[in-house]
């Protein structure tokens, strides 16, 4: 795939077929992460792969969605937990890139994503069983993309809606409303 067919074409996917996910494109997913900028090169950035069906149910409830909860049938198949070791830093900025990197190799992959933060759920943690020095930050859900997603470009109305016939729609401001100075 293209560099910017990916970055313009990656959407948040809420509604997935049920398709496990490969581990190994899990891997690729991870190592497109591991490579994300971190202050100072700290690398603090550590993940977790959530992909057994229970704990899939279980990170599951962990979540929130936009458009409402996808119904049984139409879950996330496997989740990846950006998290940060706080023995080395706890980089917040460096998760957000890491999720963001992690998020493009899926889509070039072939597998939605959408991202759920979790700072503060304790869930999440207990849900992992790692130790207390690794803080989450994000919660990515996975798996195939089980809806059809179209975009308005450009358009001042950014607000995600759900057609009666599932497709959902949102609108990107356009580059003239979102560069403020050229200097």
């Amino acid at each position: 795939m293209e560099f910017f067919e990916c970055m313009l074409g990656r959407r948040s996917c809420r509604r997935f077929k049920q398709d496990p996910v490969r581990r190994a494109d899990l891997d690729r997913m991870i190592d497109a992460g591991r490579y994300a900028p971190t202050g100072y090169n700290s690398q603090a950035i550590r993940f977790a792969i959530i992909c057994s069906p229970q704990k899939v149910q279980e990170a599951f409830a962990c979540t929130g969605w936009l458009t409402g909860r996808p119904p049984e049938g139409q879950q996330p198949a496997a989740y990846i937990v950006v998290l940060s070791d706080t023995n080395v830093g706890a980089d917040a900025t460096g998760a957000h890139c890491a999720t963001y990197a992690v998020m493009l190799a899926a889509h070039a992959l072939g597998y939605g994503s959408c991202w759920h933060g979790c700072e503060g759920n304790e869930r999440v943690g207990e849900l992992l069983g790692l130790p207390e020095r690794f803080k989450p930050h994000i919660l990515v859900s996975l798996g195939r993309p089980d809806e059809v997603c179209r975009v308005d470009d450009p358009s001042s109305d950014t607000k995600v809606r759900v057609e009666e016939d599932g497709t959902v729609r949102l609108g990107k401001r356009g580059r003239e409303e979102v560069t403020v100075a050229v200097v």
